[in-house]
């Protein structure tokens, strides 16, 4: 099993292995992509994985498209990710897996583009952290797309920054505020306007949060105040960290940094579960439903 990064010869050799041995059954398709390239000193690597019957299975448009990343998994950090939705009467259903070396805005929309090609849907809603990458490489493949950050992820982000406001008073105004902007559902936009230009002349005096925010958060309002949304949709992302953690701790045991023809392997016996586990729910529904 290849062990760093000098040894993806041994991964090539399992993935050929697997598509060869699953030609004729539906599983061959699981693999949508997979590009290294140099097995011997690799500047990039991707890696994509869905199953194919997921996509004969959902009948239904996801509403909303969920993204979150780890690279707590894999040797050497790299990073995998997830893309997953939630129906109203299901748990969550993992649709996609992907893993890039290079954790940026090129690797993620090759990736992205893959996995909906093979889809045949295109996103009109997202939800993912607040990471610029994410953000851009959604941006720039779906430009009609909604993308919206997880409101504890914006909290999160902000109360790390709040030290460069040394008034105590106005940190708690300004965290007061920002937290009813994101959290708030259902907000009207003239209310959300003024909450927000309270926060502006909050921090008007000081130059350092200032900036933080203007680059930060004042570019992308419509990703994270709650007025921007629908009042359905979900405010945060915990639909696809919830699924990271159950794949984490309890199918891959919290073992960290696994080599990747074993990480293969384990991905395409244990999602199976996480997904067809979800669908004997629907199924269930179903037949309820009809009773």
């Amino acid at each position: 099993m290849p062990k760093g990064s000098n040894h993806y010869g041994n991964f090539l050799d399992v993935v050929n292995k697997y598509k060869s041995e699953k030609i004729n059954t539906p599983s061959a398709k699981d693999l949508l992509y997979h590009e290294i390239d140099d097995v011997d000193n690799p500047v990039d690597f991707l890696f994509v994985y869905g199953d194919c019957r997921i996509k004969d299975l959902l009948y239904e448009e996801p509403r909303m498209y969920h993204i979150d990343s780890t690279f707590k998994i894999l040797f050497e950090k790299l990073v995998l990710y997830i893309i997953a939705c939630k129906f109203e009467k299901t748990h969550v259903i993992p649709l996609c897996y992907f893993i890039v070396k290079q954790d940026n805005e090129t690797s993620i929309s090759k990736c992205l583009i893959k996995f909906f090609e093979w889809f045949e849907r295109t996103p009109s809603n997202f939800m993912s952290d607040c990471a610029l990458q994410i953000f851009n490489s959604i941006h720039n493949t779906f430009q009609e797309c909604n993308i919206f950050w997880c409101a504890l992820h914006v909290m999160r982000a902000l109360r790390k920054n709040l030290y460069r406001i040394p008034d105590e008073n106005i940190r708690a105004d300004v965290d007061k505020y920002m937290n009813i902007l994101c959290y708030t559902m259902p907000m009207n936009m003239e209310n959300a306007n003024q909450l927000y230009e309270k926060i502006i002349k909050l921090i008007l005096p000081y130059d350092d949060f200032n900036n933080y925010f203007q680059r930060q958060w004042a570019k992308h309002k419509e990703q994270w105040i709650s007025a921007f949304k629908e009042d359905s949709l979900t405010l945060v992302n915990n639909i696809s960290e919830s699924l990271f953690k159950n794949f984490k701790y309890y199918e891959f045991g919290n073992v960290k940094n696994l080599a990747i023809d074993k990480f293969v392997f384990l991905l395409l016996i244990e999602s199976k579960k996480i997904t067809f586990s979800a669908f004997n729910k629907i199924l269930i529904y179903i037949k309820l439903s009809f009773h």
